[in-house]
């Protein structure tokens, strides 16, 4: 379920075309009333050798319970998928279901937010990138961050234990990109709770 504000969480489930059936692992934040992009977070095919971790972008319209999101494979390669948030009451499960495409591939795809528990820690986090006080010369300036991002207690083989991506809203130092995106891995151990990102 969503609270007012926000809705962040590991969402596991899979894609299929005429072709074959693929395993998806989200880490995916969508917001309520917010600007480009509502929904954003990381995905990562632990069926490759290394993990490789694609960004999610995209948008979120709670009115209609509706997401747009574009999964980046590589620079200009995209995959797209359009679902609608769904909510089993008996299973007290939230799925988004609905299609997707790459190129000349589409299908149907269904991911489940995996239930509030102790196995991970997902959430909005809000704070500022403040530049290291050495480039104080070249007036470099504290940009607003948000993050999505998932502290895995014990991941799936393949799965890094922290998954999710941030951006920066005031991205005015580069030409012709008001949002700069990246993604976010990393180590957690859940006993210390001591993390590297």
């Amino acid at each position: 379920m969503m609270n007012q504000q926000f809705s962040c969480s590991i969402w596991t489930g899979y894609l299929m075309d005429d072709q074959k059936k693929e395993e998806l692992f989200w880490n995916l934040t969508l917001l309520n009333n917010s600007p480009y992009p509502s929904a954003f977070g990381a995905s990562v095919n632990s069926k490759e050798e290394e993990a490789h971790i694609r960004m999610l972008q995209g948008e979120w319209f709670s009115s209609e319970k509706k997401v747009n999101i574009k999964e980046i494979v590589s620079h200009g390669d995209t995959r797209e998928f359009v679902g609608w948030l769904q909510f089993d009451e008996s299973n007290q499960l939230s799925f988004i279901t609905g299609s997707w495409n790459h190129g000349n591939r589409n299908g149907k795809f269904l991911i489940c937010r995996e239930k509030e528990c102790d196995q991970h820690i997902s959430g909005l986090w809000i704070g500022q990138a403040e530049p290291d006080p050495q480039l104080a010369d070249f007036l470099i300036p504290t940009n607003p961050i948000r993050w999505s991002l998932s502290f895995i207690n014990d991941p799936p083989k393949g799965i890094p234990s922290i998954l999710g991506s941030g951006y920066f809203d005031d991205s005015a130092d580069v030409p012709n990109q008001t949002h700069l995106h990246f993604t976010l891995q990393g180590k957690w151990n859940y006993k210390t709770k001591q993390f590297q990102l």
